[in-house]
């Protein structure tokens, strides 16, 4: 590893090997997101030793490794990156203000503010070909994200057009009360995720599963 006065941190050199991790992004970014899940589970001891399968990574899209590293040196840093980006449409060059990590819909994105659109967006890891450091501009944080800021409740129940079986065992899924309400706490610029995975059809009867309730 070299030392960079101008950054004040360490980087990689470009043989360096690690001897106790390996690099692939996927590993790094799942620690994360399991470091923020262990916050819930702070007092409940040790339970390394149950068998335990993770199905999901199995199929799990791997971010670029040279993408995750500068992106988690720009969220740190506070700074601003030039990213080619593979969108639905065509290959963009965008400059964007990260603020934050996202895993939603099983793959992971970065909340940012988008200079060339002038907005804030999620952009998904894995569509993200190229990216470089841009001294140029000024890095924004989330302070005028309106919809990252605006908490928002979303409430979904069974959908009626299901069989009574299949509501009920929705519902206990959940634990939900009496009244069969499944309430979500989350932002507005997430709540699409939400309303996303719930409202996915059901493979066996062809109807969403969940109906939002306004």
């Amino acid at each position: 590893i070299r030392y960079h006065p101008s950054q004040r941190l360490q980087k990689s050199a470009p043989a360096f090997e690690p001897n106790l991790i390996r690099l692939e992004s996927d590993l790094f970014l799942d620690h994360l997101r399991g470091q923020n899940l262990m916050k819930f589970y702070q007092q409940t001891g040790e339970w390394d030793d149950l068998p335990f399968i993770d199905v999901d990574r199995l199929i799990r899209v791997r971010p670029d490794e040279d993408v995750v590293r500068e992106l988690v040196q720009a969220l740190k840093g506070k700074q601003v990156l030039r990213i080619c980006y593979q969108s639905k449409h065509d290959e963009e060059t965008r400059d964007i203000s990260p603020h934050h990590l996202v895993f939603a819909d099983h793959r992971y994105h970065v909340r940012a503010f988008c200079h060339v659109r002038q907005k804030y967006r999620d952009f998904v890891l894995t569509r993200i070909l190229d990216v470089q450091q841009n001294s140029k501009l000024e890095w924004i944080s989330a302070e005028q994200d309106e919809d990252w800021n605006q908490k928002v409740v979303l409430c979904f129940r069974p959908n009626p057009e299901l069989p009574l079986s299949a509501q009920q065992a929705m519902t206990d899924d959940f634990r939900l009360k009496a009244d069969g309400i499944l309430k979500v706490e989350t932002n507005a610029a997430l709540a699409y995720y939400v309303r996303r995975e719930l409202q996915k059809q059901d493979s066996e009867y062809n109807i969403s599963r969940w109906m939002e309730v306004k």
